[in-house]
């Protein structure tokens, strides 16, 4: 047989080896070659990985049971072998999607196996065996260098992942697949935002706080250059966490994918250095924040940003300039004002309609803030700071004259200096 044929049927049929193996073989007396050494040496192993005792030494498979959560950037590449529903709902962050089976593939799939395993077995090698080629030539994968590093998971660790894991293997990379999958890197990422280490990363937390289109999203991103550590859950969240805050054109993540990139934000944040989080309900849109990482924020000192009502006005409406089209966008606004009758009333509500009506757009805003948005943020804050687990501390006023980046850069200072102060 010709030797490219058995390099192809090398990568596309895993069980090979594996078959041969358990045969009883006759002696050979000539021409036999002593097995190779696993090659450890080549691409260093880090924390958690071992040898598949089922590999073959000279190509060796690696198993890796993570000790934390997967972080994407330990790899050359992370490799999401499950179809593209299940990734679109979470995955870990920084991987790519090369399914094995789509979505259609995986539920023919599923339904032989209720009947007959083994012919679901057979089905499934056989759709695998037909995309492993255009996985190996896609140019996320086909352009990686000899000496690359990749991660392979699926479900559980199961037939998906293995097979994508084996055949990258063959080639000559250094490939792991992850032990548990998905299930076990999902299990690892609830452990720590609801079962302790999350909160504790968190310990030194700031609430950085202010009234509706105060921009504090703007003084954390002055933060953040400033070197500070800042977690920006409306960011994260792709919402701007008012009843208005829903982003144009952008979908929220799902609830897994957002406790995902939670996590994956304040992973390797210093618990012994401040953490700047904009102070937040416990909902962003329809997305709920961690109970354990809310209660953290809720009882963290404050940094309150003040900024004068027409600045917030002016700021407010660049934001949401897409309600002010007269078309489409102003429809949806007037629908949106609706769900805030049962607390602003009717009569405000009819109100800021006339605003509408006379694109009045400053008064419109002013009228919002005045009649809906400050009495919600005060109601809030009192609630909160009557909290047994309420910081005793003082809210720390910043006075923040405009939204320019010169007045943010300077505030943004002045709150680095104080805060340093508070746990000296």
């Amino acid at each position: 047989m010709h030797q490219s044929t058995l390099v192809l049927l090398s990568l596309a049929v895993p069980t090979t080896h594996a078959w041969l193996r358990h045969q009883t073989l006759p002696p050979r007396t000539r021409h036999t070659r002593p097995r190779l050494p696993p090659r450890r040496g080549r691409v260093a192993s880090i924390e958690g990985e071992r040898i598949s005792a089922s590999s073959d030494p000279s190509r060796p498979i690696w198993l890796y049971d993570a000790p934390h959560a997967v972080k994407a950037d330990e790899w050359d590449l992370v490799v999401d072998a499950r179809s593209p529903s299940e990734f679109e709902e979470d995955r870990v962050p920084g991987s790519v999607n090369l399914p094995v089976l789509d979505d259609a593939e995986r539920a023919e799939v599923g339904t032989l196996y209720a009947s007959s395993p083994f012919d679901a077995r057979v089905r499934g090698a056989s759709l695998v065996a037909a995309r492993l080629a255009g996985i190996l030539g896609d140019d996320r994968v086909a352009r990686l260098p000899k000496e690359s590093r990749i991660l392979v998971y699926c479900w559980r660790g199961g037939d998906r992942s293995g097979s994508l894991t084996h055949s990258l293997s063959r080639v000559g990379w250094h490939v792991a697949q992850l032990e548990g999958g998905y299930k076990a890197y999902r299990a690892r990422v609830r452990e720590a935002l609801y079962g302790g280490s999350a909160p504790a990363l968190l310990r030194r937390c700031v609430a950085v706080g202010g009234a509706t289109g105060s921009a504090k999203g703007k003084v954390l991103d002055a933060l953040e250059a400033l070197g500070a550590q800042v977690v920006d859950l409306e960011g994260l969240a792709r919402h701007r966490g008012s009843i208005l805050g829903a982003l144009p054109g952008a979908e929220q993540p799902t609830q897994k994918g957002f406790e995902s990139a939670l996590y994956d934000a304040i992973r390797g944040f210093d618990g012994d250095k401040p953490v700047f989080v904009e102070l937040e309900s416990p909902k962003v849109g329809r997305l709920d924040v961690p109970r354990p990482v809310f209660k953290r924020l809720a009882s963290a000192p404050v940094v309150e940003v003040v900024l004068p009502m027409n600045e917030r006005v002016k700021w407010i409406r660049r934001g949401y300039a897409h309600f002010e089209d007269g078309g489409a966008g102003t429809e949806k606004l007037r629908r949106l004002l609706d769900f805030c009758a049962p607390t602003a009333g009717k009569k405000a509500v009819a109100r800021w309609n006339d605003f509408v009506d006379a694109e009045d757009w400053d008064g419109f805003v002013e009228a919002m803030l005045e009649d809906h948005y400050d009495p919600g943020y005060d109601r809030a804050r009192a609630r909160d700071r009557s909290s047994a687990d309420a910081s005793t501390r003082e809210p720390w006023v910043v006075e923040l004259p405009t939204t320019a980046d010169g007045d943010v850069d300077r505030a943004a200072r002045a709150i680095v200096d104080e805060v340093a102060r508070w746990w000296d």
